[in-house]
């Protein structure tokens, strides 16, 4: 007996006792380059042909036949991806499924970290599941990978149908990075303010490829940034509770003092005020920012442990090494009778 299916048999097949003995998984994968090539009568356009198909039997098959109806390169492409489509991705839950498609399908690999980073207010563990389970899309240690035949499909049907989408998804693809966990996320923003004049630093910090960066569009990323921070530093200056830590904040990485020192006396005010101050205003400019990053109701929370944390997870692995080694000791183990037990 021969079963077929796109995805490969189950837990509940290859776990039980009576199939197991029997089941024997044959994948069928893409042609080989001179299986394909064997198939292709047109010498002329081979090589697209071949390029299109990347050995994928129907792509290959469908590419064949638009070709010999006469059509042009693009119209064959485009013929291709909306077959392919239709066939082998089928219908698509929802826009953001779609939009985690288009994503796949440009990134040169795909995590739920990515995922999170891109589509904020989205449940990213469901969408990332829901593609490690697709059967086009293989699952390696560094992520999730779109087979090249229908990565090529996607991207074709979106340029066609909607050019300012792909473009959007390219940039994605191309630029965006996991987010940063909290504490990282804190440190760029410091880092982007000490290098306020300094393009090729700003260019280099991890904000200039994040979520925030790339959704505010425009080629210079740089610009960008530093958009952005200013828009965040007004935000804090119009707050008249953290009045003191805006002017802190202008007049350390805006205003053109050489040290900290400097700007706490262009502040007229003692060093120890002034770090405060100065604390205070990057605590909450960075607030701030987070919330463009992570816009939840609640909000977006992670959690790291110290490095005091890290410390004890030696110890603690030491004492759980000790249990499974006398399990069966401690189990077999009679109660003491003072306790009472039975």
């Amino acid at each position: 007996m021969v079963l077929a299916d796109r995805a490969g048999p189950g837990v509940a097949w290859t776990a039980d006792p009576g199939w197991r003995a029997v089941l024997r998984v044959v994948e069928v994968g893409e042609l080989s380059p001179d299986e394909a090539a064997s198939l292709v009568d047109d010498d002329g356009r081979r090589a697209f042909l071949l390029e299109l198909a990347c050995g994928h039997p129907l792509a290959l098959r469908l590419a064949i036949d638009s070709a010999a109806a006469g059509r042009d390169d693009e119209h064959v492409r485009l013929e291709v991806a909306q077959a392919l489509l239709l066939q082998v991705a089928g219908d698509l839950p929802s826009t953001a499924h779609r939009q985690a498609l288009e994503v796949c399908a440009y990134a040169p690999r795909t995590t739920e970290s990515l995922l999170r980073g891109t589509f904020a207010g989205q449940d990213a563990v469901s969408l990332f599941r829901w593609l490690c389970d697709l059967p086009f899309v293989e699952v390696t240690a560094a992520g999730a990978r779109m087979k090249p035949y229908l990565a090529q499909a996607v991207r074709a049907e979106l340029r066609w149908r909607d050019p300012a989408r792909d473009r959007e998804a390219q940039a994605l693809g191309a630029t965006t990075v996991e987010p940063l966990p909290r504490a990282g996320f804190d440190t760029a923003v410091r880092d982007a303010l000490r290098a306020w004049r300094r393009t090729d630093l700003l260019a280099g910090n991890p904000l200039a490829r994040s979520r925030m960066i790339v959704d505010a569009g425009g080629g210079d990323r740089v610009a960008a940034l530093r958009a952005v921070l200013q828009e965040g530093l007004d935000a804090v200056g119009d707050d008249p509770r953290e009045a003191k830590g805006h002017r802190a904040l202008l007049s350390t990485y805006l205003g053109g003092a050489p040290t900290q020192e400097a700007a706490a006396e262009r502040l007229a005010l003692p060093f120890s005020t002034y770090r405060r101050h100065l604390n205070r205003g990057l605590e909450v400019l960075c607030n701030l920012l987070w919330r463009t990053v992570y816009p939840q109701v609640p909000l977006h929370v992670e959690y790291d442990l110290t490095d005091l944390g890290h410390s004890v997870a030696e110890p603690l692995a030491a004492v759980r090494d000790w249990v499974e080694l006398h399990l069966d000791d401690i189990t077999l183990a009679p109660a003491p009778a003072d306790l009472g037990c039975p």
